[in-house]
């Protein structure tokens, strides 16, 4: 498998919505639902004003296997990240191979920690952080998404 991260903006997540994204291919059954993309519409918006990096693609070959961000700061030289593999994809490496690539993108960034949120009940999300180096920090209740794994590691 080969897998690479292209830097995403804004007009890169409302394009996608729309299904135009040039010289790309979506995969079959897509790669977010509409209110999610919205939501990293939105995000990249807002990550592009104020640090202009912060949002890529994964691509597999001309493929859009998936998306990776920096959901928020945590601290100086800390971030937190999200990333999400396209349906059709899972279980074929990808998460794990982009998250390595966004590590190393992170890196070059100076960014020394990294942190990322599981479900408890995502076991596949859990091994692609475990086989990246996470390990696990803490757990907490989100109101919204329920109890969660806390995971972090440096870069």
């Amino acid at each position: 498998m080969i897998l690479r991260l292209l830097p995403a903006s804004a007009e890169t997540y409302a394009a996608l919505g729309q299904g135009q994204v040039d010289g790309l291919t979506i995969p079959p059954g897509g790669v977010e639902p509409p209110e999610t993309l919205a939501m990293l519409t939105r995000h990249a918006a807002m990550l592009d004003q104020a640090q202009g990096w912060g949002c890529w693609l994964m691509l597999q070959g001309c493929m859009i296997a998936g998306s990776c961000a920096v959901k928020a700061p945590v601290a100086r030289g800390r971030v937190e990240i999200g990333y999400a593999v396209a349906p059709a994809l899972r279980g074929q490496g990808v998460g794990k191979a982009a998250i390595g690539l966004l590590l190393a993108e992170l890196g070059g960034k100076g960014v020394a920690r990294v942190r990322a949120e599981t479900a408890i009940s995502n076991l596949a999300s859990q091994g692609v952080l475990r086989a990246n180096g996470f390990a696990e920090l803490k757990r907490r209740h989100d109101l919204e998404d329920g109890d969660l794994i806390v995971w972090q590691r440096p870069v």
